[in-house]
C-alpha cells in the first residue's frame, strides 16, 4: 500500500500529460480519480458484504465471528485475483498505447510480479497444495483463468518494455514519448483521424 500512494501521487500530479489531448480530463483528473477510487472501494464493499451475508465458501473448518460461516481467505483470494489480473493485463495494455516507459521501469514491474507471484499465487498454491479441501477453489478454471492471464501479462511486460525503451524519445523537460505519440504528430503538423 505505501507504494500505492506513491503511484496515486504520480497519477494526480503527472498523469496530466497523459492526457493533453483531452483537456477536461487533464483539468480534473485528481478528482475523477477520487470518484474510481470511491467507486472501487463500493464495489468490493458490496462484494464483501455479499460473501458474508450468503455465507459463501462456508466450510468445516472455517469459522467467521465464531461459527462455521463464510471462507474469509477465499473473499480475499477472489477479490485479489480479479484486481491482479486486471492491473497485470491494464499494465500490459497502457505499456502498448503510450508506447514508451515513462512512470514505469524494471524495478516497478520486478517488484509487481514478484510480489504477485510469491504474495498472491505462490501463497495460494501452498494452501491448496498442503489442504486441498479448503482451497480447492485456486485450482478451479476460473481461478486458473484469472490467475494465470496475470502471470502471462506479467511474463509479457519486460518484452514490451524493452521494445519500448528502444524506440521512446526523451523530451527536453525529461518526460518520455512514444515513438508516434500525439505530441510529436502535433509537432510535426500532423491531423489525427477522429477514429
Amino acid at each position: 500500500m505505501i507504494l500505492d500512494l506513491g503511484l496515486i501521487y504520480c497519477v494526480v500530479v503527472y498523469g496530466q500529460h497523459e492526457w493533453s489531448h483531452s483537456p477536461a480530463i487533464a483539468r480534473n483528473l485528481g478528482k475523477i480519480f477520487t470518484v474510481l477510487v470511491a467507486g472501487a472501494l463500493v464495489g468490493h464493499w458490496t462484494f464483501a458484504k455479499w460473501w458474508i451475508d450468503n455465507d459463501m465458501g462456508k466450510r468445516e473448518g472455517k469459522f467467521y465471528m465464531g461459527r462455521v460461516g463464510p471462507d474469509m481467505t477465499e473473499l480475499g483470494y477472489w477479490s485479489v485475483a480479479f484486481c491482479q489480473s486486471y492491473l497485470s493485463t491494464a499494465s500490459l495494455a497502457q505499456l502498448m498505447v503510450r508506447g514508451h516507459s515513462g512512470g514505469v521501469g524494471w524495478g516497478i514491474w520486478a517488484a509487481r510480479t514478484l510480489v504477485s507471484f510469491l504474495g498472491f499465487v505462490l501463497n495460494h498454491a501452498w494452501g491448496w497444495y498442503h489442504w486441498r479441501k479448503a482451497h480447492e477453489y485456486f485450482m478451479s478454471p476460473f481461478s486458473v483463468f484469472l490467475w494465470g492471464v496475470g502471470l502471462v501479462a506479467d511474463l509479457l511486460y519486460p518484452f514490451l518494455l524493452w521494445e519500448a525503451r528502444k524506440t521512446e524519445r526523451i523530451l527536453p523537460n525529461g518526460r518520455k514519448v512514444g515513438e508516434d505519440s500525439l505530441i510529436e504528430k502535433k509537432k510535426r503538423g500532423r491531423t489525427l483521424s477522429p477514429i
